[in-house]
């Protein structure tokens, strides 16, 4: 992001909708290459609501899908 700003449209992609180990490799092959935490990149670059959805999805805290408990009743139960 030298000087060019962050093109935030193809952070959405790359970043979010990953894996919780897609994530952690992801941030690993980052640091590895630019000695720099992707995260605080991230923190630096966006701004608001894009800033904490993206901060977010680096947290790696995606939920396994569970049938037992991903289900309907849950749905409404949570509703």
């Amino acid at each position: 992001t030298k000087g060019i700003g962050t093109n935030e449209e193809l952070l959405y992609p790359v970043i979010c909708g990953r894996s919780n180990e897609e994530i952690q490799i992801l941030k690993n092959a980052y640091f590895k290459r630019y000695n720099q935490d992707l995260a605080n990149l991230v923190s630096s670059e966006l701004s608001g609501d894009n800033k904490m959805l993206h901060l977010a999805c680096l947290q790696g805290t995606e939920e396994k899908y569970d049938p037992r408990y991903h289900n309907l009743f849950k749905a409404e139960e949570d509703a």
